[in-house]
């Protein structure tokens, strides 16, 4: 189990939610659902050039945290007093005893 003095980083976990514009059409935004505490440690990092001069860089990240069931593949966290999104790609409960959890997330930057 993780130790809690390691949870350092305050994250808003966000939902896809889906938002009619009353013309009859939707679109989808990112709603806040809660925040948690969480270890955020960057895994790997990649870059890529695009068309032209542009470069766009991939951190991927490791986020370990209590369980919580509402946490899943569709979301992201945003973390609190940066404004940096990770966008989840991957959520394990690894004991299957919904204690903790281990993340799998990237941030795209450029």
């Amino acid at each position: 189990m993780i130790d809690p003095g390691q949870m350092r980083s305050r994250l808003v976990y966000q939902a896809p939610t889906r938002v009619d514009d009353g013309a009859g059409s939707s679109s989808d935004v990112w709603a806040d659902v809660f925040t948690l505490w969480a270890r955020v440690l960057p895994a790997r990092a990649d870059e890529t050039v695009q068309a032209g001069p542009q470069v766009q860089g991939r951190i991927d990240y490791e986020v370990a945290c209590r369980f919580d069931p509402r946490i899943a593949i569709d979301g992201r966290f945003v973390i609190e007093g940066t404004g940096r999104v990770l966008h989840i790609a991957g959520v394990v409960d690894w004991e299957l005893r919904g204690v903790e959890l281990t993340i799998r997330a990237h941030e795209v930057q450029g």
